[in-house]
C-alpha cells in the first residue's frame, strides 16, 4: 500500500469510529465489560479516537472554559494545549497496549476519551 491509502485508511477508521462513539454506545459498560474483546476493542477505539483527534482541544477546550467554567480565554487556551498533550498521548498509549486491557479495564473510562469534552454543555 502507498502512504495515500494508508492515510485515507486511517482517516475512514478514524471517521467511523467518531460517529460509533456519537452514536450513544457507552464506553464505561464495555471498558469495565468481563468480555476480553469487548474491552480491548474499547480501548482500540478510544485509542483511535484519542490519538487522531486529541489536537482538537486547542480549539474546543477555551471555548468550553469560557462558556461553561467561567474561566478567561488565556485559561482556556492553556487548557487546550495541555488537553491535546494528554488525549493524544493517552492516545498513542492505548494503541499501543489495547491488547491488554489490564484489571478488567477499570483503568481507563469514557472521561479519558476526547469525545467526552465535546458533550461537556449537555449536561447542564
Amino acid at each position: 500500500m502507498d502512504v495515500k491509502r494508508i492515510f485515507l485508511v486511517s482517516v475512514l477508521i478514524l471517521v467511523l469510529a467518531a460517529g460509533s462513539a456519537f452514536a450513544g454506545c457507552s464506553m464505561d459498560e464495555k471498558v469495565v465489560s468481563d468480555n476480553y474483546a469487548e474491552r480491548a476493542g474499547s480501548r482500540l477505539l478510544c485509542g483511535l479516537v484519542n490519538a487522531g483527534l486529541g489536537w482538537t482541544q486547542i480549539f474546543v477546550e477555551p471555548r468550553q472554559s469560557v462558556k461553561y467554567d467561567d474561566q478567561n480565554i488565556v485559561d482556556g487556551i492553556f487548557d487546550g494545549f495541555g488537553g491535546a498533550v494528554y488525549y493524544s498521548v493517552l492516545g498513542v498509549w492505548d494503541l499501543g497496549t489495547f491488547w491488554f486491557p489490564g484489571s478488567g479495564g477499570k483503568d481507563i473510562a469514557a472521561k479519558d476519551c476526547v469525545l467526552e469534552t465535546f458533550k461537556r454543555g449537555e449536561k447542564a
